[in-house]
């Protein structure tokens, strides 16, 4: 008489060693590798939008140029808004690690390209926005604090 052996889905796990079981990782949850990838774009975007708002801003040196790069800079500043709430509300939901892990990858960056920007901002509002109202109001919302 032939014996046939059927294994059902999962049920070679079984034939495996119990230490090979018990030393494998577990799976990372649902959505937890798009999370990182999306918490990572975030972050990479915030950098890139912060430097992109110190480069126009650079080249701010009276009213003419003020007006002309206003236009520019005011969705960028509104999408850094966005960009910050964003990371915010992500930096709440991750666990300890990841969260110094990405702040330990994109901390030095970040505050660099936002100290940047806000310095250029600050000059710019020190000088009197060179009378361009236009630019004035693409910065409102582009505070000094976080």
């Amino acid at each position: 008489m032939k014996h046939t052996l059927f294994l059902l889905p999962g049920a070679a796990l079984s034939l495996l060693p119990l230490h090979a079981v018990e030393t494998a990782p577990p799976p990372a949850p649902i959505g937890q590798a798009t999370q990182i990838h999306d918490t990572e774009t975030t972050l990479k975007n915030r950098v890139e939008v912060y430097a992109e708002i110190k480069t126009l801003l650079s080249f701010v040196t009276d009213q003419a140029k003020a007006d002309k790069y206003a236009p520019r800079i005011a969705p960028l500043v509104k999408q850094s808004i966005i960009l910050d709430r964003q990371w915010g509300a992500m930096e709440a939901a991750l666990s300890g690690d990841e969260r110094r892990r990405l702040h330990n990858l994109y901390e030095n960056e970040m505050n660099t390209a936002r100290n940047n920007a806000r310095s250029e901002a600050f000059r710019i509002e020190r000088d009197g926005f060179y009378g361009s109202v236009p630019l004035r109001k693409a910065l409102v919302g582009f505070s000094p604090e976080e």
